[in-house]
């Protein structure tokens, strides 16, 4: 015969009468309990579900949104939000922007505001000068005020939410938020007024303390998304002001980020000075492991930034910008889509060909001893914003690679198989090339209008998504090759939304909206109606 064991854990913040109560409510309706979190679980999968000929991309497609779901976390008197990863890192982080750009484009609204004002309100208690913190514990422990790509990654995360909800009282909430911390980027850390903000950036690597080309290029589009939200809150003179810094800035990071004799984006804007003391800090923190551990590739690599030091100490003592450990950020060009297209594919095509370990980009090419899903995520993102859609899934399937390594259902934060067992992060390197790049999904939901622009993968033809939330409405959007031709079919729950079809079209193709004649034309095929349908009717058919 068989026998089932069930445990029951329980808890309180609160005293001993609680957790005791929650230990009876849990024994007593495990099973109804259990019914309803299936239910749950189920709601999640077919929200915002795909179909596409990847069944394992599919799969994994499924699972981060169910992954999402293990690391919420809700505690008294802090708040609900996501955490980052399980098991080191169950609390909150300021990083946490690249994941919430994948619950937003997968339908997750409120998981994604919830998170977004957490952050904000725990940095108001921490810091209260517009800087968002790194990390915050469930205790409201803060071990790091922020680094300084952070701020500028939650206040462009806001922007973005808003392009998928149109949520008007969200946007009048953050603004000021916002508003500060552009203000603490351009005045406490931009000491020299050159628009680039110090400060340590994602990598936080020990001396690289400088102008970095991530926090550069995510101020860059903070500015961007505050323009916006100063529009929609009706403050022109302010928004175009928050424009021309934006526009201004992405000039000066083309200008004098850009190595051209090397052909990509460097690490770095500073002084000789601050170069020879990044090579200094790289060294420090190799041999922080001690020197009985270092290895022969360390040695090697403590070698490379002596050698480095002597090069930066022969040259001329003004600024620059400089390469010091090639690090993945150095596609955050690429990634925003501000690069210029020539520029972009050489930097791309350099970084795959001389920067990619197994899995991905390495976290410093210099290195080469480390991969991660998030870089290896940002370069699928990187390809996508340049339609180079083959070369961005063949990142995304060295992440699919790694599904299910260590713990079932899940994908390791460091690839393939180290580091937490699940990490929230993953899912921008499926979710968002997804949706908003094979699928094309572009939304301006206070417009209440979606630009539809599909890059179809090689092999691909029947695609489809559906029940997707923009706004208050729900979508769907399928291509299916057909006798006939290619049909794609666009479909809103509710009336009032305009649908904009948009694409490259083939050498003596016809198209036609609902039956009708219609041009495809750079504007694109506009639509109104909850329903349409255009036939593509290529030359040879």
């Amino acid at each position: 015969g068989t026998c089932t064991l069930t445990f029951v854990i329980a808890g309180s913040a609160k005293d001993l009468k609680a957790a005791l109560d929650t230990y009876h409510s849990l024994a007593a309706n495990q099973a109804s309990l259990l019914e309803v979190k299936k239910a749950h679980y189920a709601s999640l999968i077919d929200r915002a579900r795909v179909r596409i000929p990847d069944r394992r991309l599919q799969n994994v497609y499924n699972w981060v949104r169910i992954n999402a779901e293990w690391l919420v976390r809700e505690t008294p008197g802090m708040g609900k939000g996501l955490g980052a990863g399980l098991m080191e890192y169950p609390w909150w982080f300021g990083t946490e922007t690249y994941s919430l750009q994948a619950l937003m484009a997968s339908g997750n609204f409120d998981l994604a505001k919830q998170t977004l004002r957490l952050l904000n309100e725990q940095s108001i208690k921490a810091n209260g000068n517009g800087r968002i913190v790194h990390e915050v514990s469930t205790n409201g422990a803060v071990s790091n005020p922020g680094n300084s790509q952070e701020t500028a990654q939650w206040i462009l995360t806001v922007g973005r939410l808003i392009d998928w909800t149109g949520d008007l009282e969200f946007a009048g909430e953050m603004y000021p938020a916002m508003k500060q911390g552009i203000h603490w980027l351009l005045t406490d850390m931009d000491q020299n007024h050159d628009l680039f903000p110090e400060g340590y950036g994602i990598m936080e690597v020990y001396g690289l303390n400088a102008e970095l080309i991530d926090v550069a290029v995510y101020t860059q589009q903070a500015l961007k998304a505050t323009a916006h939200i100063a529009g929609v809150v009706n403050q022109p003179d302010t928004a175009a002001a928050y424009q021309k810094l934006a526009s201004d800035l992405e000039k000066r990071i083309n200008q004098l980020f850009w190595d051209e004799r090397d052909g990509s984006y460097a690490d770095f804007y500073g002084t000789k000075t601050q170069a020879i003391g990044a090579a200094e800090g790289a060294i420090k923190q190799i041999g922080l492991k001690g020197a009985s551990q270092l290895t022969a590739r360390d040695r090697e690599m403590i070698g490379y930034y002596e050698r480095l030091k002597q090069k930066f100490s022969a040259l001329p003592d003004s600024s620059r910008c400089w390469t010091t450990n090639k690090n993945w950020v150095i596609t955050t060009p690429m990634e925003t889509g501000i690069a210029p297209r020539a520029r972009a594919i050489r930097a791309l095509d350099k970084i795959r060909k001389e920067n990619v370990g197994e899995y991905g980009p390495f976290l410093s090419a210099v290195e080469r001893n480390a991969m991660m899903t998030i870089s290896t995520g940002v370069q699928a993102v990187s390809e996508c914003n340049y339609g180079r859609i083959d070369q961005a899934l063949w990142y995304v399937d060295k992440i699919v690679q790694t599904f299910s390594r260590v713990s079932p259902g899940s994908i390791s934060e460091m690839m393939p198989d180290y580091g937490c067992f699940t990490i929230a992060w993953t899912s921008y390197g499926i979710v968002v090339p997804l949706i908003q790049h094979v699928f094309g999904i572009q939304p301006d939901a206070l417009n209440q209008t979606v630009v539809f622009e599909p890059h179809v993968p090689t092999g691909w033809e029947d695609m489809s998504v559906e029940d997707l939330p923009v706004g208050t409405t729900r979508i769907s959007f399928s291509r299916a090759k057909t006798d006939k031709g290619i049909e794609y079919r666009f479909e809103s729950m509710d009336d009032g939304w305009r649908f904009v079809f948009k694409g490259k079209p083939p050498p003596r193709s016809k198209y036609y909206l609902n039956g009708k004649p219609v041009a495809l034309t750079s504007d694109g095929i506009r639509m109104s109606g909850r329903k349409n349908q255009v036939l593509e009717v290529r030359g040879e058919q």
